[in-house]
């Protein structure tokens, strides 16, 4: 899994598949928020399993 935040298009595919092509733009952009924070998280948890040392606590 690569580092930092999922590009754009990476979000974009993800909710297309999951609720389709027909969201407006508000929905769209909820969505991707979501994802990337979803994202950002699981990726912060991976790297805490791995032992990398950080201030997770205040990123």
């Amino acid at each position: 899994m690569p580092a930092g935040p999922p590009r754009p298009a990476e979000s974009q595919n993800a909710i297309e598949k999951q609720f389709g092509r027909n969201l407006s733009r508000d929905e769209m952009q909820a969505k991707s928020c979501a994802y990337a924070t979803e994202q950002i998280a699981q990726q912060m948890a991976d790297f805490q399993r791995l032992g990398v040392l950080g201030e997770w606590d205040h990123p």
